[in-house]
């Protein structure tokens, strides 16, 4: 008896998500533990920096980031582009 050998072919599709980055644009930025002026500061970045940015609401004045050190808070979106 002999041996059949079936072949299929499957699609692999990747959805990479690719994080989304923004510089900072005033000369120092408080980054807060929770979206609040009143929030405590976790770290204090400069102009130019680099942030990976997070999912924010549309009608939100804040954005939720993660610094290069680890280090995750929210900025207010006016300062950084």
């Amino acid at each position: 008896m002999a041996k059949v050998i079936k072949e299929t072919t499957e699609e692999i599709s990747e959805t990479k998500e690719v994080a989304k980055t923004a510089k900072v644009i005033c000369e120092r930025l408080n980054v807060r533990k929770v979206p609040s002026m009143k929030g405590d500061i976790l770290e204090v970045i400069s102009k130019g920096t680099t942030i990976t940015l997070g999912n924010s609401k549309s009608d939100s004045d804040w954005v939720k980031v993660t610094l290069d050190t680890g280090v995750h808070g929210f900025v207010m979106k006016k300062f950084v582009k």
